[in-house]
């Protein structure tokens, strides 16, 4: 007989207003500055951490600041940007967020200022400059992701996708590997997310979740406990020499390069992108979730 668990899940009020901290990263630098550095900002007393791809440009990187603020920053950061267009390079743009209410003093310090000092003289990021705004909450919740703006620009367009579970040392080659790859495309309407985690395990809270398939443990340095989600996603625009089936294609074809090379090198895919209903076969799943989960899966069908 099946018995059902109670879950009790605390409701807590929500902040009114979240703290937002913009840094970005060369391609000089490298992915390894911005892994690395992704996995010390994880330490700190931060409420929200993500990253994503995108293309060194002017007018891109003042959408993202704002037109005002990218023309007040320091004529360093101005000029890697804008020598980065020209050489086609991309940035790695990291979003921090605190909430309001835990800039109060917690345990001697400040965790704002903390940050704040972080960003502005430790990290290598662009001239050291930082991007800082306050938002309402609520408002910043319900704002339009990237690809809702790809779409109001170019119409609605199809998103193929891939995702995957990567170590920091797996995610510096598989980043490294879309950006040498002459079929990236676009990287003005390509989207990269990258956001750190933690097992539970490793955590010792939260619920279990047998399914998610993580990394092998002994594929990691010792004492190395941080994973990185990393979300590729397409944006299929058609043009007068490219039909959408075709720009489908060339997405998906780049996405199974990148699918290849991912688990040779000891990643998990994300099991809800485009890539995965091309996954076939009892031995392409049994490698996915491993041969405890797998015999689970198969216990579990007899029921």
């Amino acid at each position: 007989m099946r018995t059902r668990e109670n879950l009790t899940l605390p409701l807590v009020w929500a902040p009114k207003e979240i703290i937002t901290l913009e840094i970005f990263f060369s391609q000089i630098n490298g992915e390894k500055c911005f892994v690395e550095n992704m996995e010390r900002l994880v330490g700190l007393k931060v409420d929200m951490l993500h990253a994503f791809v995108k293309p060194s440009s002017k007018g891109v990187i003042s959408a993202i600041v704002g037109k005002e603020k990218f023309l007040k920053a320091p004529k360093s950061f101005q000029n890697a940007i804008e020598e980065g267009e020209t050489n086609r390079e991309i940035v790695y743009f990291v979003e921090l967020g605190i909430l309001d209410e835990d800039t109060e003093t917690f345990e001697g310090q400040d965790p704002l200022t903390e940050l704040q000092g972080l960003v502005s003289s430790e990290l290598n990021n662009i001239s050291a400059v930082y991007f800082e705004e306050k938002h309402d909450f609520s408002s910043y919740l319900r704002r339009d992701p990237p690809v809702i703006e790809t779409n109001k620009e170019h119409g609605i367009v199809p998103h193929p996708s891939f995702a995957a579970i990567h170590s920091k040392e797996t995610t510096q080659l598989l980043l490294n590997k879309h950006i040498e790859s002459q079929n990236r495309g676009d990287d003005g309407t390509y989207e990269i997310l990258i956001m750190p985690f933690k097992d539970n395990d490793e955590l010792l809270s939260g619920n279990l979740t047998p399914m998610f398939s993580f990394p092998k443990k002994q594929d990691y340095t010792a004492g190395d406990n941080l994973y990185l989600f990393i979300l590729f996603l397409g944006s299929a625009i058609t043009n007068e020499n490219t039909s959408q089936e075709d720009a489908i294609e060339m997405i998906r074809d780049h996405h199974r390069s990148l699918h290849n090379y991912s688990q040779s090198i000891g990643g998990k895919r994300y099991c809800y992108d485009t890539i995965t209903s091309e996954v076939r076969g009892e031995h392409s799943w049994k490698f996915h979730y491993g041969d405890e989960n797998w015999k689970k899966v198969i216990e579990g069908k007899k029921e």
